[in-house]
């Protein structure tokens, strides 16, 4: 795990200095290189749709590694997941986590102000973009609009705390919302493309990828997508970086199961939620032919009641 968020802050982080007379360097397109570290100290905003999401642990170990790293994290969640239900290492990254009103508080009026008098012309060529390169999708041309006021305060926000970097998870609204506190701050951006914010729907990638500094695919095939939308010129800035597990936590078994032990049926555990988009259907279909073959099995699953809702 570690070694995948050190790739992932030498990836979508600035190089510390390099020695006098010496220029920083990266390996080939596609492997984050190895020979320069961020700088501890510096300060990176976190960006995610709803937190503290319980399925998603990937994104709340990647934050506390980049922590470990000697990083400052401000997370800075679209929305709030109202839930009872989390892992314990968020609770105090809830505490301090920025949640932002959606459509109206002082702040938010303020920050709009601010940046309309600043900043005129980006402010209304960032909201045109919004508006034309997700036309034609009405999820993410509503998730823009709505999303487009807390942006504004969240770029205010970044502006104050002397954010360094921004990170999403998710090309879908998160990386729409760090394109534009990008466009209004300047504050460069990476963002992580999973699987169906990438699948499902792809409006406005094409303007996300050219304007963010790296963009992080969790396979090969994602990376081929990206470049297939979004050209070519783009391949020295589309990084493979697989998702990680933690060895401390995860460690090979060390005794025999069961099954092996012939004490038992072969066990298999599911830990994904029950979305066609996680492939339950070939784990059933791999059931079924098990069960026809004459072999005994039998398989777990923790469903929480909202992973039944489509």
């Amino acid at each position: 795990m570690e070694t995948v968020i050190q790739r992932q802050l030498e990836a979508v982080m600035p190089l510390a200095p390099a020695p006098s007379g010496a220029t920083p360097t990266r390996e080939s397109p596609g492997i984050p290189g190895a020979a320069s570290a961020p700088q501890v100290g510096q300060k990176v905003g976190y960006l995610m749709s709803r937190f503290p999401k319980l399925t998603e642990t990937f994104v709340l170990y990647e934050i506390l590694a980049v922590e470990r790293a000697g990083l400052h994290v401000e997370i800075l969640p679209l929305q709030r997941e109202r839930t009872k239900v989390m892992h314990h290492e968020a609770e105090r990254l809830v505490a301090r986590a920025r949640f932002t009103p959606l459509l109206f508080s002082w702040a938010l009026l303020m920050a709009h102000a601010h940046f309309l008098w600043r900043r005129p012309g980006v402010y209304f060529a960032t909201l045109r973009t919004l508006i034309a390169a997700n036309w034609g999708s009405r999820r993410y041309l509503v998730g823009a609009m709505a999303f487009f006021p807390k942006a504004v305060l969240m770029a205010r926000l970044a502006s104050q705390e002397g954010l360094t970097h921004l990170h999403a998870h998710f090309a879908s609204h998160p990386a729409a919302v760090a394109y534009v506190i990008h466009r209004l701050t300047g504050i460069p951006f990476s963002f992580t493309a999973h699987g169906s914010d990438l699948h499902r729907d792809r409006h406005m990638l094409r303007e996300k990828v050219a304007a963010a500094k790296t963009v992080v695919a969790i396979s090969t095939y994602n990376r081929d997508v990206i470049l297939d939308e979004c050209g070519q010129a783009h391949r020295e800035k589309v990084v493979v970086i697989h998702c990680g597990v933690d060895t401390e936590r995860f460690r090979p078994r060390q005794t025999l199961t069961s099954f092996e032990r012939e004490e038992g049926p072969f066990s298999i555990l599911c830990t994904g939620t029950l979305h066609a988009v996680k492939g339950q259907r070939t784990l059933i279909e791999s059931c079924r032919r098990l069960r026809k073959s004459g072999r005994h099995f039998t398989i777990l699953q923790s469903v929480l009641p909202w992973m039944l809702m489509a």
